[in-house]
């Protein structure tokens, strides 16, 4: 009979500690699982905020008369007028406005618009399409954040 108690504590101390394995395993890969989601939504903001930066260079290159030197105040500004028109992204840039405003260091201005403004008679209609476009794109990458979350 003693063989058996024996047997049976050394199989529940073995069943236990495979238990707590299973559990640390468990927490540490929801830990990672958290980590690679919060990566993706960072990544998504990210790009949501480059798309939003780049619709306001076209929009400010179109409201200042086909500019291409443009100043960052110039880009905020046009992007302030414009925005509205999409909640989602108004939402966004209100409370994102230095994540958007640090895309300036990835966006060559002056090299976006350089092909677009050669083209003179298409100028203005290839701007407003274009700024169309990055804030379709925008909002796609915050409804795949939004599902992310969800």
């Amino acid at each position: 009979m003693s063989m058996k108690c024996g047997c049976l504590r050394l199989i529940e101390y073995s069943l236990k500690a495979s238990r707590e394995r299973a559990r640390q395993a468990q927490m540490e890969n929801a830990h990672k699982l958290e980590a690679f989601r919060n990566g993706i939504r960072e990544g998504a903001m990210e790009v949501a905020a480059r798309h939003v930066y780049r619709a306001g260079v076209y929009l400010a290159s179109l409201e200042m008369g086909l500019k291409s030197n443009l100043e960052e105040r110039e880009i905020l500004a046009a992007l302030e007028r414009n925005i509205g028109k999409y909640p989602l992204l108004a939402e966004f840039f209100r409370r994102n406005v230095e994540r958007v405003k640090a895309q300036a260091i990835f966006v060559d201005v002056r090299k976006m618009l350089r092909r677009i403004l050669k083209q003179k008679r298409k100028a203005m209609g290839l701007l407003k399409g274009n700024a169309e476009r990055e804030f379709a794109l925008a909002q796609e990458a915050l409804e795949r954040v939004r599902k992310l979350e969800e």
